[in-house]
C-alpha cells in the first residue's frame, strides 16, 4: 500500500503543432501515467497518478502534488530527487522533479481526463 503524497515541480510543454501549453490548473480531477526515472513500466503495469496543479511558479511551470491513484499495490518509486515525466494517450506533457514528501490529505475519489 502506497499512501504518500508528494510534492513535485513540474514543466509543461506544448501538446500541439501550434506550441499550445494547456495546464489542467487547480482541476481536481486530472490524472496521467507517470514514468519514474526513466522507468514507464513497473510491474509489469503503466501506472496513472492524481495530480493538483496548485501553484504557477514560472511560465509553463508549476508546484503540484501528486500520489498515485491505485494506493493498494502502487509501487513505492517516489522518492526526492525522483525525476518524472506525466503522458496523457502516450505523449509527454511535463516532466519534473519530486521535491519531498508530504503530509497532506488528498481525498481522490475518481478522475476524469
Amino acid at each position: 500500500m502506497n499512501k504518500k503524497v508528494f510534492l513535485a515541480t513540474i514543466e509543461w510543454i506544448k501538446t500541439n503543432d501550434d506550441g499550445k501549453i494547456s495546464i489542467p490548473f487547480n482541476e481536481s480531477k486530472y490524472c496521467p501515467q507517470i514514468s519514474v526515472d526513466g522507468q514507464y513500466i513497473v510491474n509489469e503495469s503503466s501506472w496513472s497518478v492524481f495530480c493538483l496543479n496548485f501553484k504557477m511558479i514560472a511560465p509553463n511551470k508549476t508546484d503540484s502534488y501528486i500520489k498515485y491513484l491505485n494506493q493498494n499495490s502502487a509501487p513505492d518509486n517516489l522518492k526526492t530527487g525522483s525525476r518524472i515525466e506525466l503522458y496523457e494517450l502516450g505523449k509527454i506533457v511535463a516532466y519534473g522533479e519530486i521535491i519531498g514528501e508530504i503530509k497532506i490529505n488528498l481525498n481522490i475519489t475518481a478522475c476524469t481526463k
